[in-house]
Parts: C-alpha cells; sequence; structure tokens
C-alpha cells in the first residue's frame, strides 16, 4: 500500500469511528495525542524517551472486546473445541432448562452494568475453570456473570482509543490467579524467588504469592516522611509506638523493575496516592524487600513511595505531578501511574468504566500538555488480570501434572519455577480434581493492552503473544538493562511489545475522533439508578446469538515474512505487514 491509499485508510477509518461513537471530539489537547508526530531521530525504540504504564483492575479481552472488529473475538474461525464437540463459547452449566450459556451483552442501558458485578477471581476458581486446558469449566466456578461483555454503546472511550491506537489481541496475564500475584510479575518480572527457579525448587507460598496477602498492610495509613523500621515491618510512629503503615507475610528479596532501574541510572517515578490505591495492593513492589526498608532521603522511598504533592484535603494530587513534570520536561524515562480504587476499572467501583476512561482520558491530557515531550513518549494501559470473565481463548501454558503427579508433556526449555506446589497451605477447590497439587502458574487469560504513542497510531491490532513480563523486557530492549527474574520460558513464549511499533514510518497526519468523558458522573448517577436487575448477572434465555463488529484491522503480528526477514538481518517494511490485514472475524449483528 503506498503512502496516499494509507493515508485514504486512515481518514475513511476516522469517519468510521466518528459515526460509531456519535460523540463530540475530545479536548484539543486530547487530540493532540493523535495529532503530534513521533520524533524520528535513529528510527529505532531508542527514540522513545519516556515510557509510561498504568495497570487497571480485572477486565478480559472477550469482556470488552469480544465484538470490536478486526481482532480474535466471538467471530474467531478457528474457536477451541470442547470435549463435547461444540465450541468454546458454549459452556455447560448444571441449572435446569439452560445447559449451556452463551457469552451475553451486560447491557448498560437496562442495569448498573457499567458498575456491577464481577466474578471470582483466585487461584481455587481460576484453576478450576481452566481445567488443564480444556476450558470448559466457567460456569461452574465462576458462575454466569463470568460470560457478560460490553458492546462499543457501553465503554465508547475504550473502543475508541482501540479505533485510534494499538490493540494486542494476544497479551495475557501472567498468572492462573489474581490481582497480587499478577502485579508482583508486573513489577519484577517473576512471581517466584528466581534463585530456588535456578536450582530447580517449585514454589510454595512462602516464596511465592498465590492469593493476595503481601501488598496489603494493615493498618494503612501512609504518612509520607515517615521513616520505616529497619526490619521491614513498616512506619512506626516514634510517639505512640503504633504502626501507620504495616506490612503482612514474608517480603520478596529479588529486584523489582524500580530496583534494576535505579541501578541502572535510569530516571524513574512512581504516581499514586499511597492511601488511595486499594490499600497498596496498586504498587506490586510492596511485597518486596527494597521498598519495605525505604527510609526517607533515599531514591527508593522518594520515587516509590511518595506519588506526588498533597493537597488541601491531604489527598496526594499525582496527576497535577505528572502534568507539571511534562511541562517541565522533567518526566522521567520510566513512570508508573496508579489509579484510585474507584478509578482503577474493578467491577463494583464507585466510578465504574466511565469514570475509569475519564481517568485514561486525564492520563493522556497529562502526557499531551507538551507535544514535544508526547512526541517522544509510550503509553502502556493494560490489566492484572481478567476478574474471572471469560475469555475464549486459550492461553500458552508449560505442561501440567495429571491427578497422579505424571507430567503430560515437554518443553524444549527449562520448566524450574513455572508450577506451584500446593500440597504446601489450601489454594485448591475441592471439585478441581482434573489435576494433582503441582500446579502451573500461567499464562492466564488475555487481557486489554492498548499501546499509545505518536508511533502506534493507526487502529492496528497485534496479535503476537504477550504477557506481564513483556513490560519487562520492553524496558531491557530500550534501555540495554537484563531483568533477571524472568524465566527462560516466558522469554520463549512471550514477546517485547516491540512489533506494537512502527519505529520507521509512523507518522501520519489525520487525527481521528475520540468521544469526550467528561460526562461521566451523569452516567454513574444514571447506572445507579437502574440498579442491579439480575441481567448482568445471569445469561438470557434463549440465548442472544453472539456477533462481531464486521471490517478490517491492519495487523503488526509477529508474521511469517517478518519473521523471514528477521533471520537475514533484515527489518520487517510497513508493506510487508499490510499484506496481512486481519478481516474482522464477525458476523452480522441480529
Amino acid at each position: 500500500m503506498n503512502t496516499t491509499s494509507r493515508r485514504d485508510f486512515f481518514r475513511k477509518s476516522a469517519g468510521a469511528i466518528g459515526a460509531a461513537s456519535a460523540l463530540t471530539m475530545l479536548p484539543p489537547v486530547i487530540r493532540k495525542a493523535l495529532a503530534v508526530e513521533a520524533a524520528v531521530d535513529t528510527g529505532s525504540i531508542k527514540d522513545i524517551k519516556h515510557i509510561v504504564i498504568l495497570m487497571q483492575e480485572n477486565r478480559s479481552f472477550d469482556h470488552y472486546f469480544g465484538t470490536l472488529k478486526g481482532v480474535r473475538g466471538f467471530g474467531d474461525r478457528f474457536p477451541l473445541p470442547l470435549a463435547n464437540g461444540k465450541s468454546v463459547f458454549f459452556q455447560s452449566n448444571t441449572t435446569a432448562g439452560t445447559p449451556e450459556i452463551q457469552p451475553f451483552r451486560r447491557d448498560s442501558t437496562i442495569a448498573n452494568a457499567l458498575i456491577g458485578s464481577g466474578a471470582p477471581h483466585n487461584f481455587p476458581d481460576m484453576q478450576g475453570a481452566w481445567a488443564q486446558g480444556k476450558m470448559d469449566r466457567w460456569i461452574q466456578f465462576k458462575g454466569q456473570v463470568a460470560m457478560g461483555y460490553y458492546l462499543r454503546e457501553d465503554i465508547p472511550f475504550q473502543f475508541a482509543l482501540a479505533d485510534a491506537f494499538t490493540i494486542c489481541d494476544g497479551y495475557h496475564c501472567s498468572i492462573l490467579t489474581g490481582t497480587d500475584p499478577n502485579r508482583i510479575v508486573f513489577w519484577s518480572g517473576s512471581n517466584f524467588n528466581p534463585e530456588l527457579r535456578k536450582k530447580g525448587i517449585n514454589s510454595t507460598d512462602t516464596d511465592s504469592e498465590p492469593v493476595n496477602s503481601r501488598c496489603w498492610p494493615s493498618p494503612s495509613n501512609w504518612i509520607a516522611g515517615n521513616p520505616q523500621e529497619a526490619d521491614g515491618t513498616g512506619q512506626k510512629n516514634a510517639t505512640t509506638g503504633a504502626y501507620n503503615y504495616k506490612y503482612v507475610n514474608n517480603a520478596f528479596k529479588w529486584d523489582t523493575l524500580p530496583d534494576v532501574l535505579q541501578k541502572n541510572g535510569i530516571s524513574w517515578h512512581i504516581y499514586q496516592n499511597m492511601n488511595n490505591n486499594w490499600t497498596g495492593a496498586m504498587n506490586g513492589c510492596l511485597a518486596f524487600q527494597s521498598f519495605r526498608t525505604a527510609q526517607p532521603g533515599s531514591p527508593i522511598y522518594q520515587h516509590g513511595l511518595t506519588g506526588g504533592p498533597a493537597a488541601a484535603d491531604g489527598a496526594t494530587n499525582f496527576l497535577a505531578q505528572l502534568k507539571q513534570d511534562v511541562m517541565n520536561d522533567t518526566l522521567p524515562q520510566v513512570s508508573w501511574v496508579l489509579p484510585t480504587q474507584a478509578l482503577a476499572e474493578h467491577p463494583g467501583s464507585s466510578e465504574g468504566t466511565a469514570g475509569a476512561a475519564d481517568f485514561i482520558s486525564d492520563v493522556l491530557s497529562a502526557l499531551t500538555s507538551n507535544p514535544a515531550v508526547w512526541s517522544k513518549t509510550a503509553l502502556f494501559v493494560t490489566f492484572d488480570e481478567n476478574d474471572g470473565f471469560f475469555d475464549h481463548l486459550a492461553m500458552p501454558a508449560v505442561p501440567s501434572y495429571d491427578a497422579n503427579g505424571n507430567l503430560m508433556g515437554k518443553s524444549t526449555v527449562p520448566l524450574d519455577g513455572e508450577y506451584f506446589d500446593a500440597s504446601v497451605g489450601s489454594y485448591l477447590n475441592a471439585a478441581d480434581t482434573v489435576s494433582g497439587k503441582i500446579r502451573p502458574w500461567g499464562l492466564s487469560s488475555r487481557v486489554p493492552m492498548y499501546v499509545v504513542s505518536p508511533w502506534s497510531k493507526g487502529g492496528w491490532v497485534n496479535s503476537q503473544v504477550f504477557d506481564h513480563t513483556s513490560m519487562g523486557r520492553f524496558l531491557e530492549k530500550r534501555f540495554d538493562i537484563t531483568i533477571d527474574a524472568i524465566s527462560p520460558w516466558h522469554r520463549a513464549v512471550c514477546g517485547d511489545l516491540t512489533s506494537c511499533f512502527d519505529f520507521v514510518s509512523p507518522n501520519d497526519p489525520v487525527v481521528p475522533k475520540l468521544p469526550d468523558t467528561s460526562g461521566y458522573p451523569a452516567i454513574n448517577t444514571a447506572q445507579k439508578a437502574l440498579g442491579n436487575t439480575g441481567v448482568i448477572t445471569k445469561a438470557p434465555v434463549p440465548a442472544t446469538p453472539l456477533f462481531q463488529e464486521t471490517g478490517t484491522r491492519f495487523s503488526r503480528a509477529a508474521l511469517r515474512a517478518a519473521h523471514q526477514r528477521a533471520r537475514r538481518g533484515a527489518r520487517p517494511g510497513l508493506a510487508d505487514l499490510q499484506q496481512h490485514r486481519r478481516p474482522g472475524r464477525g458476523v452480522p449483528r441480529l
């Protein structure tokens, strides 16, 4: 495709986005995210000077984007077959009269679907639903609510962000369990002591995190500037002896990503409110010794445990600090932005998906407040885990052990440390009898990943397999560092996110439309008034036929042509990639 036809495609796409959303354009400061050209210098990853990372909460890919055109969604032509011969979309159910449950819409026009219920999401139920890769027990272990999904009109901003930039439809959370284990992988590269992994020792709850524990201090009243105990137990009031912030469980001692960056002289900062981030759970580094023992004045304390300036009400205004750093051109090389509890996109949060969209918009607004900085910035927005929401794609996984302890497969790379020994503690559901006590960690279900930058605009899809270790590997690639905690298996199976970018010729003048998010309080008020009528927790009878938006989307997946060129030492060109357009695997909407 030549330059002219490429621009025509984007112009048509821009019109489609505007028509689909039927909403006003964002303020000019947000449109800059698409209008500002990438600052191309070397034509490589080195042109990215600032990496900003935002991890939201608890949404699966199908739950958000099963109906999005041009991705591997509900129109998948090759869905996983179940043992009964039907596709993975027909989950068995024991309720009389409804033997099977299909995905169904969480209709925000008739219930509080944008705010309401989630599904079980922890080690026992995730292992049970996965069923050793059979993927046939979602209803048994998650309930019908797990099968709910949204349409474009329910979450217009999220769809528009995917249409304007790059969406990954092969990005998985790392661990077959919940929030903290996945965030620990995201923040360090591993959920299991890498030194024990190298010795061939499987993990237990002493050296790994099977369920939420270490990132939930109790009590949890953080006071910036207070010293911490030398033994890593937390902050203690020098006058009263009472703890302001007390960590629980033993600390992990391998390096976090911030530790690695600090040791290599790479600037970093975590923008956060320590007293409003799910009691610390957003910050997976709180499981680690280096953060638990950090003292005022130290780099880890200053950049990892403060956040931003305090507002008059005592809350940390971290977004104001982020914007100020962008305006002053003092944005660190690597930044993490942690949402508040209400804006983390977690099911049941008071601000729901609409408030979360406004939060992401605010982050993007801060980053684009200085076009010169945004022209050298990449923003990654993903989710820690799927909250138990259904995703139909079988996740890559290490070979399983059967109920008798026999390994049912082989690997060409070491599998040390890729298993959890559930004979210690109580972490399995009694109904989960497919496997024995040795359980694979992951990968787990797909979650959305938006790659938002001047090098990734244009509504692309990337289908390469990624997981939370991919973020660490992207940092490795950009800064020539090594994250020792990332296992050989993850390095062999998962990519490093560089294929999401066009570093050579990224710029195009077209500015697609994005919906305005400022009206989210009215949306949430209306949602709360609707209440929960049951339509977001139970499938309709009869089932609603599945559909997916029709159309195509250009792909930057790991394609055969790209691999062939890579082996010859050449970089795949745009023309090579565009030959592999991904059709919208959809059927017409009924």
